[in-house]
Order: C-alpha cells, then sequence, then structure tokens
C-alpha cells in the first residue's frame, strides 16, 4: 500500500487557534494512516507535547538568536517582534 505523507510548516507550536487545530488534524491524519510529520521554524512551544508519537516532529533552530548566528544578520528587536 503507497502510504501517503503530509507535511504541516509553522512557525511554532506556542499557544494559539492555529497551532492548536495543527495538532489536532496531524493526530487525526496520523490515526487515519498518513505519514505525518510536523516541521517548526522555532523549537518553542507548548502543543508540542500534545502529538501524538505516531507524528513526527522536526525542529528548526532552538532560539531566533541562533538564527541572527546563523544569517549572519543583526537586526534590530522590533523586526523580531513582527516575525
Amino acid at each position: 500500500m503507497n502510504v501517503k505523507k503530509i507535511l504541516f510548516f509553522i512557525k511554532t507550536l506556542n499557544s494559539g487557534g492555529a497551532e492548536h487545530m495543527l495538532v489536532n488534524v496531524a493526530n487525526r491524519l496520523s490515526k487515519d494512516g498518513y505519514q505525518v510529520t510536523v516541521q517548526t521554524m522555532f523549537d518553542e512551544g507548548v502543543y508540542r507535547e500534545k502529538l501524538i508519537p505516531q507524528v513526527e516532529y522536526r525542529a528548526g533552530l532552538n532560539s531566533r538568536s541562533r538564527l541572527l548566528r546563523e544569517i549572519g544578520v543583526r537586526l534590530p528587536l522590533w523586526v523580531w517582534d513582527k516575525f
């Protein structure tokens, strides 16, 4: 049987409506037989623990400050408030 793969990409799994719904949908699709991966830009979020073990979780960077070091750019703090 050819298993369908689904990738969800979101900034973080911090508290919020979109994050909550993503976790619910990912868990449901996984239970329905899909191979589900949730990829975040930053390894943050209270909803991470709500993912069932069958859902693969991949985190991007550990923190936003690390992103600054990775790209070698120094941005004003107000820019990161909008990111």
